[in-house]
């Protein structure tokens, strides 16, 4: 009797199905961190992201609660570590786990560049001399505390107050959210960089940087781009264009930022073409906006939807504005100051608010390295060489052994010293928003004064009111995969419209300032002052290993 089609491809299957599973079992060495997710061998990690994105780190956490573990996928291994006591080791070892080959990788994927400059991208990654190490020595400086940092906040902020005081002028403004606040921050961001000749003023250019930053995870990871992502290529092409154009202008020597100009000429010794330093800005700018937005976002959100928040903040705000009388003004009528220094030093709610929506929104992404050779972690747990080891930002900030058991929630008074903080002290790696080690954001300390600047103009100047009376709701962000390495927060998967309400009379004039002192320029909070201590040692450490 001659076994059914059926028969045969059900057997098939099966044989198919065994081969797969005996395969894992024998190529995963006993020493390895343990495999998990294998019903459906290769597939069942790449099923659970594709349904639960994010939120898988955390429900495996939950099910297993390993402190590292491993996922097979078709192509690769991917180490997941859930312990934080696990990531600075992790972060000690930048020659053999490392960041900058996936970096050279998505970067050569994303901006188009030349067949040399993606070579001179991936060369030596992990060397003193590999063109990113050597790029963010180049660009550290221009953002660290002083002159440099101070021209880019001073410029962000002229631009978001100038913007806010035309607003006020109309008393009621109804705007998209989401829209309106990403808007605002990239006109402030790229005013910052980029000067009175900025590309981002034009609106077809803008419109073109959102058509190219919609497609970016599929440009990165060169998944048929010319298939599913043909505007975004055209989109790119537009903006480089208009980059090459700017710079062949001169207008980075009349107006750019420091910053801008420690880029351009890290860019020409390294021998980068005009065109690829062109192209290179399209990374630069989803570096220093992409995470600042969706950040700025989320501040006003928790701010305003709840009046709780609101009032506290707006009370410790109003308590530090200062009035100037002007000639010929009545009582209460005169020019009103505030102060960033005052803001970030007199204002803990509001700044514990900024560091709790960092913490709850700041899940969307996971820090990413990739094994360059056979290593045992901590002297026990084996990885082996094309592994990619992952540590999810979810499984870090909800980890209710580190903030307690209501990391589920968001509570804006967390990140407070005292009773108001609950006392918990808490390892700086469960607190990673800005990176770590080498690859530590050199542009926290802008990204904290814009976003602190424009929180505190808006809950001064503004009520921010639902529409037609509506409710809060609660933005879903199911839409966020958590796998991308370049966006860390969350993004709202709908907006929604609200009405901008002028608080006072509407020509009523505003004054911010940026005390230039060492204390204005300081991290927000202890708790970040020693996170970034703690990885600055690591990579002193490194440097003094590499020198023996």
């Amino acid at each position: 009797m001659t076994p059914s089609p059926v028969a045969i491809t059900v057997v098939v299957l099966g044989l198919v199905y065994l081969a797969l599973r005996a395969r894992i079992h024998f190529t995963q060495h006993r020493d390895e961190p343990p495999v998990i997710l294998t019903s459906i061998p290769f597939l069942s990690p790449i099923l659970g992201v594709l349904r639960r994105r994010y939120k898988l780190y955390l429900d495996l956490l939950h099910q297993y609660q390993l402190p590292i573990y491993t996922l097979r996928l078709p192509i690769a291994r991917l180490y997941i570590v859930n312990d934080s006591s696990l990531i600075p080791v992790i972060e000690r070892q930048t020659k053999v786990i490392a960041f900058s080959p996936i970096q050279a990788e998505a970067t050569a994927n994303l901006l188009g560049m030349s067949e040399a400059t993606n070579e001179t991208l991936k060369r030596d990654p992990t060397s003193e001399n590999g063109h990113f190490i050597t790029f963010h020595h180049a660009v550290r400086p221009a953002l660290a505390p002083g002159p440099g940092l101070d021209a880019m906040n001073s410029r962000s902020v002229d631009t978001l107050a100038a913007s806010l005081a035309n607003i006020r002028q109309h008393r009621v403004s109804t705007v998209s959210l989401f829209a309106w606040v990403q808007h605002e921050i990239i006109m402030a961001t790229t005013d910052a960089e980029y000067g009175p000749f900025n590309p981002f003023r034009d609106p077809e250019f803008e419109q073109m940087w959102h058509q190219f930053e919609s497609r970016v995870p599929i440009l990165s990871s060169n998944a048929l781009p010319t298939l599913l992502a043909p505007r975004a290529l055209q989109a790119r092409e537009f903006l480089a264009a208009r980059f090459a154009a700017y710079f062949r202008a001169g207008h980075h020597r009349t107006g750019g930022s420091g910053f801008l100009l420690a880029r351009h000429a890290h860019g020409a010794e390294r021998g980068l073409t005009p065109d690829d330093i062109a192209r290179g800005e399209l990374g630069s700018c989803l570096a220093i906006l992409n995470n600042t937005v969706a950040a700025a976002y989320w501040m006003v959100y928790h701010v305003f939807s709840d009046p709780v928040v609101l009032a506290a903040c707006r009370a410790e705000l109003e308590a530090v504005v200062v009035v100037v009388q002007v000639a010929g003004g009545g009582e209460g009528r005169g020019e009103r100051e505030i102060d960033l220094d005052r803001v970030k030093f007199g204002c803990p709610v509001l700044v514990s608010t900024l560091q709790e929506v960092f913490r709850y929104r700041g899940i969307g992404t996971l820090i990413i390295r990739r094994v360059l050779e056979d290593h045992k972690l901590g002297g026990r747990w084996l990885l082996r060489k094309g592994g990619v080891v992952l540590m999810p930002n979810s499984v870090q900030h909800f980890d209710p052994r580190v903030w307690g058991a209501d990391a589920d929630l968001f509570d804006y008074r967390r990140f407070l010293k005292g009773g108001g903080g609950k006392g918990r002290k808490r390892t700086p790696a469960a607190f990673r928003i800005f990176g770590s080690g080498s690859t530590l954001c050199p542009g926290r300390h802008f990204a904290n004064t814009e976003i602190l600047a424009f929180a505190a103009l808006m809950i001064l100047q503004f009520d921010v009111v639902p529409k037609r009376g509506r409710q809060w709701g609660r933005p879903k962000t199911d839409s966020s995969f958590g796998m991308g390495v370049a966006r860390v927060f969350l993004m709202p998967g709908s907006d929604f419209e609200v009405d901008l309400v002028a608080r006072g009379p509407v020509d009523e004039q505003w004054r911010v300032l940026l005390t230039e002192s060492k204390r204005a320029v300081q991290t927000m909070s202890e708790e970040m002052e020693a996170h970034e201590k703690m990885l600055c040692e690591q990579e002193k450490g490194e440097v003094r290993r590499e020198s023996v």
